[in-house]
């Protein structure tokens, strides 16, 4: 197989560290370029030693100042044509909806991930808005369009943000290094119930519904205290 060039374009330097580093090591074994564009933060030495490059791109992950968005839309699409990659991933909401435009600038095929829905669709405001009509505009040039689970993509589709002729699937998850994140028996002393911990900002995007939902489920005292 010959070599290629490949993009993982995220919105941290973590997101592609952690969640698909396996990924990006498998890609560098086969004898690909692996280019990572993200902001720079403390993983940028764990891609580096996974024998992936790293190119910064300076974006600030919760600004809606249109002038700051398109100054990250054309620091972008500069990485892009000097890159000159066979192919791109595009993972998060801003390196999806910039990633689409800076790939058509510069001829780079692009694969769009839909990692979740986020504040995007849940609200109703003017960014809200916008990002809706962008992601209609930028997915339709997609090679294919991944989402981890079904119901983001039926509300894609129910949005009408995806045309009949593009290629969705669904992920059976991303994978979980078990080298990385280890199996551990759960430890529960005799007679005590297992206390189960969630750990995430209180936003009902961040699962916190589902935990409630789930200790509703599971309201034994004796057995489960979340």
């Amino acid at each position: 197989m010959a070599s290629s060039v490949v993009i993982m374009c995220c919105n941290t330097a973590f997101g592609i560290a952690n969640f698909r580093g396996a990924v990006v090591r498998a890609l560098v074994a086969r004898g690909h370029r692996v280019v990572v564009v993200a902001p720079r933060d403390e993983y940028v030495p764990a891609i580096k030693a996974m024998g992936a490059d790293f190119v910064h791109w300076e974006l600030s992950g919760r600004s809606t100042n249109p002038l700051n968005e398109l100054l990250a839309l054309r620091r972008l699409t500069r990485i892009y044509r000097e890159v000159s990659a066979d192919i791109a991933f595009h993972y998060t909401i801003k390196a999806v909806l910039y990633g689409a435009t800076a790939a058509k600038r510069s001829g780079t095929p692009y694969v769009s991930v839909v990692t979740g829905l986020g504040y995007v669709f849940l609200n109703s405001g003017l960014v809200s808005r916008v990002a809706r009509l962008m992601y209609r505009h930028t997915l339709a040039g997609s090679r294919a369009v991944w989402f981890l689970n079904s119901h983001d993509q039926d509300q894609f589709r129910a949005e009408r943000l995806l045309s009949d002729a593009l290629a969705t699937d669904v992920l059976p998850g991303e994978g979980i290094a078990l080298d990385h994140f280890p199996a551990s028996p759960v430890l529960s002393a005799e007679g005590r119930p297992l206390v189960v911990l969630m750990m995430a900002r209180l936003l009902i995007d961040k699962g916190v519904g589902e935990f409630v939902e789930a200790a509703r489920l599971l309201k034994n005292p004796s057995r489960v205290r979340f």
